[in-house]
């Protein structure tokens, strides 16, 4: 399931989207039980929601903040048969899995240089974003 949305109310905007992938190996990579013709497969998964306020204070001023989640999981299963030909079936399967995990913020002001007619030179000031990351 694909999904992606955006909603704003006057200087707020929430963002959020979600995605899923599937895919069969047909290559037979690591030696798949001959009953099979392809891996079970590949699955990963993202989503994220950020929330963005953003105003104008004056005609040169602007400030913006955002905080923000993300994360993303991955599942690969490989079947693989230890018999030797001739032999009874010795399947396994191995499993690989990841897991990421973002959360932070962002703090943004942004002012123009030399007056308000010059929109060429521009200053921006970034607050160091705050981020957490978690993988398992």
């Amino acid at each position: 399931m694909n999904f992606y949305g955006r909603l704003r109310y006057h200087d707020l905007t929430l963002s959020a989207a979600t995605s899923a992938r599937g895919k069969d190996i047909p290559t037979a990579s690591f030696r798949p039980p001959s009953s099979t013709t392809a891996t079970r497969g590949l699955r990963d998964y993202r989503a994220y929601l950020d929330l963005k306020y953003q105003r104008r204070l004056s005609e040169t001023v602007e400030l913006s903040a955002r905080a923000f989640y993300d994360r993303y999981t991955f599942y690969g299963d490989y079947p693989y048969d230890y018999a030797n030909p001739g032999d009874p079936p010795d399947r396994v399967v191995f499993r690989d899995e990841a897991l990421g995990e973002w959360i932070g913020t962002e703090l943004q002001a942004t002012t123009q240089l030399f007056g308000r007619d010059n929109r060429r030179h521009r200053l921006r000031v970034p607050r160091k974003p705050a981020r957490a990351a978690a993988q398992l």
